[in-house]
């Protein structure tokens, strides 16, 4: 194995980084593991980026924020020493359910996220790439630590990114980096997308879509559901939550939080869930044999009063508060206003089917009727002609016109149908679970025979954790149509398992 200025021994490779490879290494002397991120790159720009991460690593001093501990050069490659972390990233929690965990717990963590990030903007520098990849929960604690300043920039410093060129990870960029600047609230916004993904338990960024440009289309104009709407929970503590994270979200630079150190004030004071509320968690990570001394924790209170002692942002949150009371009345009474709307206008459209032809059962009919008078001869001639009048034009009619009244129940039953499907299907896109959930029911009472509607009501019941429901729900569909096992397969196993856990 290679030797690192005689110093590490590169036990073996963790991965691959956008500037080159990161190893495994441990000290020869005191036998301790570190992590070294490898830059290969000649490019002076690169070059200059990996120096500015090593000096704000060495700089920045907190429990949460890995430490660099060395910065070396062997031949054309230069390494960073750091922290070595064992654990796993939010992101793959998040995205492969390795285990639960409870709300209070979510929160714990949250908060340390938001101190951590709070520290580095107090020193003027915004990171830039907040997401759940760069933050790894460590240990059987699950203490997060922030990692990869590759692309941090410091106030104070020259900037190394061309003007205009969008820098970051699209998914979880502010509205200004995706219009190519910066802000010194940049990273509250970022945090509150991670934050959102984090405490709805969501695999993806709230602003995912299937390309670059729908993703930046989200960030510049969509808007976020409440938290505690999307979740159908409106205890307190996830609705102090969902006020935090509108008020972190918000567009515009100048009417979101002001910084990360005011968002972790909040944060912090959320009032835990009570001991009915909260949720078992499954068993934690194992533990490694490597260990490495707990770095120094830094000092808050005078960031806390700093925060505490400025009373426009108390105004300013009081103020939010008051319109947020008003939301939650308002909100629902808007929604369901718009939909009683599109339900009159779907069913405000004429009732009566399109003139069709005459039914081949009413023609033979008719065929009948006239072949039986022609064959009788008329006792009055002109009596006949009218009689005859009679039976083949009005008599028909009457009867057509009863097939359609007849038909028409069954046409508005189909329309009111489709109405509801197509309502629980837009619900079900805006991730609206439990809107979806009631009109897929509905559908599914005018069809029991209609696959989709089972399927779309199973993955409503999964992604609001009743898992019970949601099996019997894809069984059913499976049964009407074998065809959706592949698209169901791993909905049904995923339910399986966190049924079990739960259980």
């Amino acid at each position: 194995m290679e030797i690192l200025s005689g110093k590490y021994k590169v036990e073996s490779t963790l991965g691959q980084g956008a500037m080159g490879k990161v190893y495994l290494v441990r000290n020869l002397r005191s036998g301790c593991y570190f992590a070294a991120k490898e830059c290969n790159s000649l490019n002076p720009k690169i070059l200059e980026r990996i120096r500015r991460e090593f000096y704000f690593l060495t700089r920045i001093n907190h429990p949460n924020i890995v430490r660099g501990i060395e910065f070396l050069q062997q031949k054309n490659s230069y390494f960073i020493v750091m922290d070595y972390i064992q654990g796993v990233t939010v992101r793959d929690v998040l995205k492969k359910k390795l285990f639960t965990i409870d709300f209070n717990k979510k929160l714990e963590i949250a908060t340390q996220i938001c101190s951590a990030v709070a520290t580095l903007n107090k020193a003027e520098i915004i990171h830039r790439d907040i997401k759940p990849s760069n933050i790894m929960l460590e240990g059987n604690n699950l203490v997060p630590r922030l990692l990869d300043l590759g692309i941090a920039k410091m106030e104070s410093m020259q900037s190394l990114t061309q003007p205009g060129k969008v820098v970051g990870t699209p998914k979880y960029m502010s509205p200004e980096q995706v219009e190519g600047s910066i802000a010194h609230n940049s990273d509250v916004f970022s945090l509150g997308v991670v934050l959102y993904q984090w405490f709805a338990w969501m695999e993806n960024s709230p602003f995912h879509d299937q390309s670059k440009a729908r993703v930046f289309r989200n960030i510049l104009q969509a808007r976020l559901p409440l938290l505690h709407e999307f979740l159908g929970d409106r205890s307190p503590h996830v609705a102090y939550v969902a006020r935090l994270l509108d008020q972190a979200l918000h567009k515009d630079p100048q009417k979101r939080l002001s910084s990360t150190a005011e968002m972790y004030n909040i944060l912090r004071n959320c009032p835990l869930a009570q001991p009915n509320q909260v949720v078992a968690t499954s068993p934690p990570l194992s533990t490694t044999p490597a260990s490495l001394p707990n770095p120094e924790p830094i000092d808050l209170e005078s960031l806390d009063d700093e925060i505490q002692n400025s009373p426009s942002k108390i105004a300013r949150r009081k103020n939010d508060d008051k319109i947020f009371d008003k939301n939650v009345i308002i909100i629902p009474l808007l929604l369901a206003g718009l939909i009683l709307c599109g339900f009159f206008w779907i069913m405000s459209f004429d009732k009566t089917p399109p003139k069709k032809k005459t039914p081949k059962i009413l023609r033979k009919k008719i065929q009948k009727s006239n072949t039986k008078k022609d064959k009788t001869p008329p006792k009055n001639h002109n009596k006949s002609n009218h009689g005859d009048d009679k039976s083949t034009n009005k008599r028909p009619e009457t009867k057509e016109k009863e097939e359609v009244k007849k038909q028409s129940p069954k046409t508005t039953h189909n329309k009111m149908f489709a109405a509801h499907y197509k309502l629980g299907a837009q619900y079900m896109k805006l991730k609206h679970y439990s809107k979806a959930l009631r009109h897929f029911t509905k559908a599914i009472k005018m069809d029991h025979r209609h696959a989709d509607s089972f399927r779309s009501r199973g993955i409503c019941f999964f992604y609001l954790a009743k898992y019970r429901r949601a099996l019997r729900d894809f069984n059913r569909a499976l049964k009407l149509e074998p065809s959706l096992e592949g698209e169901l397969q791993s909905y049904i196993a995923r339910s399986k398992k966190l049924k079990s856990e739960r259980d």
